[in-house]
């Protein structure tokens, strides 16, 4: 695989680079320490797996680089990884592309798995944003732009297929109140598929879920 890692901070870059090389030991790793220096990797390689890009960097204010580099490297997912754990920039930064936010406090096991999950075709959303009423707002119409969430076969041998399709509304971010009212159900049944989905995966929060289940179809389950 082919990573490109964007950070001003030459010891926060080395880090993901020991992180990456557990992913793939075999990946090729370009770095970058600005926006500029990223912008012309992404245009003129044509084959990123993966972009892990801080939020703050010298070379272009507001979060224009996020969206600067989905254009120049539209097939590579964006993963935003900084030091900020506020809900207006996780939305900004989905806004602008990208299909993950990492705040550099995440311990290496999340940050790796938070990077599976995306390069499976998912999105990483951190616990300061899922079930915020705004975020949700956010992250309603992303399926259509990314695709479905696709869940393992074996967590999905441990569901019910309603509990399949809250599970893939949880990866998408959606509040209970938006998934009741997406499969026609209370919100209190939805509450209780919730809390069966989070026994079967031993898990307590929507994070853990998400990352553990994987990225799914419902449709392809058993």
């Amino acid at each position: 695989m082919k990573f490109l890692v964007a950070d001003d901070h030459a010891v926060f870059r080395v880090g993901l680079l020991y992180l990456l090389q557990r992913l793939d030991p075999e990946a090729e790793i370009l770095e970058a320490s600005d926006y500029a220096e990223a912008l012309e990797i992404a245009e003129r390689e044509d084959s990123i797996d993966l972009i892990l890009v801080d939020l703050l960097m010298p070379g272009i204010e507001g979060y224009s680089g996020i969206s600067g580099l989905r254009d120049r490297s539209r097939s590579a997912p964006i993963i935003v990884v900084s030091a900020r754990e506020n809900p207006a920039d996780v939305q900004a930064s989905l806004d602008n592309g990208a299909m993950g936010y990492l705040p550099k406090s995440s311990s290496s096991e999340v940050m790796l798995n938070a990077i599976r999950l995306v390069l499976a075709g998912g999105m990483y959303l951190p616990p300061a944003l899922l079930g915020h009423p705004e975020g949700d707002q956010r992250v309603a119409g992303l399926e259509a732009s990314f695709g479905q969430p696709r869940l393992s076969d074996q967590v999905a041998r441990s569901l019910t297929r309603r509990q399949r399709d809250v599970m893939r509304l949880l990866a998408l971010g959606r509040s209970n109140k938006a998934i009741a009212q997406e499969l026609s159900l209370a919100e209190g049944t939805v509450k209780v598929h919730v809390s069966a989905i989070f026994k079967a995966l031993n898990v307590t929060n929507r994070t853990e879920a998400v990352i553990i289940a994987g990225i799914f179809d419902a449709d392809e389950a058993p």
